[in-house]
């Protein structure tokens, strides 16, 4: 084939790609609608600050990961962490928040406690946990749980499809923030 047919075909190609509209449906949320729902709305209470309080698990959370600001986390670049970068993480939040200052890196249960069991792509409450990283490469977010047998390891959970396993503590993954709601917190939300 001629280097100006090659040329050509690649040129119509990409022009068709960029004028086509694209849906990627191995991208959209897929739900189990008979399933029981893990993590319904109800559950959660959205403040204005960027945070949601977990009346299951009296837990209050970071909606956006590391990274990302705005009232749909659509602002920001996600930032992503090795392992022990990501224990530390939270104090560097903790010194430049303005509200709380006992933000942590949650474990594995915590971190599972948000999984919504129903649904894949994410297996996150979309209604709580906006713009969501997806794909599998970014959905990934660290606990603080170090493996049990092998201290080159940590837990973390990928997002896209609810599976938690342990990984190198050298990858690079996002980091989602939780704190305990104390005395006072928990007052406020009942």
């Amino acid at each position: 084939m001629n280097i100006n047919l090659t040329r050509r075909i690649l040129y119509v190609i990409s022009v068709m790609l960029f004028v086509t509209p694209m849906t990627v449906r191995g991208l959209e949320q897929r739900c189990n609608d008979n399933a029981q729902y893990s993590t319904p709305t109800e559950r959660f209470v959205r403040n204005s600050d960027g945070t949601l309080f977990d009346k299951a698990t009296r837990l209050e959370w970071q909606v956006c990961v590391i990274g990302l600001v705005g009232s749909r986390c659509e602002q920001g670049l996600i930032r992503y962490f090795t392992w022990w970068e990501a224990l530390a993480a939270p104090g560097g939040f903790n010194v430049t928040s303005s509200g709380h200052k006992d933000w942590r890196l949650p474990d594995i249960k915590e971190l599972y406690s948000i999984i919504e069991t129903a649904c894949e792509e994410p297996s996150l409450n979309k209604s709580v946990f906006l713009n969501a990283p997806l794909l599998p490469a970014i959905s990934k977010s660290w606990s603080n749980t170090p493996s049990s047998t092998n201290g080159g390891k940590a837990w973390q959970i990928e997002f896209q499809n609810g599976l938690l396993y342990s990984v190198s503590n050298s990858e690079r993954l996002n980091v989602r923030l939780v704190r305990s709601c104390d005395a006072a917190c928990q007052q406020a939300y009942d």
